[in-house]
């Protein structure tokens, strides 16, 4: 088997068992369930639990086409939250 080939199913096999943050938001009818670690990995459904199991899908899917296509795969929680604010006490 090709070299590049082996490195890059070990490089899935290392990015697939790490643990990405989920963000989620409820709204009346619909879930929205995104890793905002990895652009664009965002999914809607009708109850969390569908939200979840299709956000894992596209989970393993984006990380195998970045790999395949070469592309940088960022670690969890590379993310860090523009909004966030810390306050310290006096």
């Amino acid at each position: 088997m090709d070299q590049a080939i082996i490195i890059k199913q070990r490089a899935l096999r290392y990015y697939l068992r790490l643990n990405y943050p989920v963000r989620t938001q409820m709204y009346s009818n619909l879930c929205v369930a995104s890793h905002p670690d990895l652009p664009g990995c965002e999914v809607r459904a009708s109850s969390p639990r569908q939200a979840f199991i299709k956000l894992e899908t596209l989970r393993q899917r984006w990380l195998f086409n970045a790999i395949s296509l070469s592309l940088p795969v960022p670690s969890p929680n590379d993310y860090v939250e523009q909004s966030q604010a810390f306050a310290v006490a006096p």
